[in-house]
């Protein structure tokens, strides 16, 4: 029932990049494989749903999606619960900024592509240059 309504909601909505429908159904059902509770249902569809959308457009999704499931913080990650064991060095390294500085923007992003990374899945990052795209997906590719 949450997905139907949350498909409906999304497809009204602007999304960043043109897509389809069975595309964007595909992003939402890449990111719930796996949920095994409501909170990580919505947080999926969030995560699916919102990905490819301007941020005007993920803030009214992102609130329908609260109000329909319950849930709060559908995006939200805390760097703290990032697996950083097998992480590549961060610092200074033969005399350049090498890794990511783990806080909670970077959390966020990384959790939003990790489940097209692992499952091979194609997807377009987005955002201005220098934002840091680059850097997220070699941190992602590096563990």
């Amino acid at each position: 029932e949450y997905f139907f309504q949350a498909l409906d909601r999304a497809l009204g909505l602007g999304t960043v990049t043109q897509t389809t429908k069975v595309g964007t159904i595909k992003n939402a059902l890449s990111h719930i494989a796996g949920a095994d509770s409501k909170q990580q249902f919505a947080r999926g569809l969030a995560r699916g749903f919102a990905s490819n959308m301007e941020p005007a457009a993920r803030d009214r999704l992102l609130k329908d999606l609260e109000r329909l499931t319950g849930e709060r913080d559908l995006l939200y990650v805390s760097a703290a619960s990032v697996d950083r064991y097998d992480a590549p060095p961060s610092g200074i390294i033969q005399g350049k900024w090498r890794g990511v500085v783990m806080v909670d923007a970077v959390a966020q992003v990384q959790s939003l592509v990790a489940p097209w990374l692992e499952s091979g899945q194609p997807f377009v990052l987005v955002g201005p240059e220098g934002c840091g795209k680059a850097m997220i997906l070699e941190d992602c590719f590096a563990r």
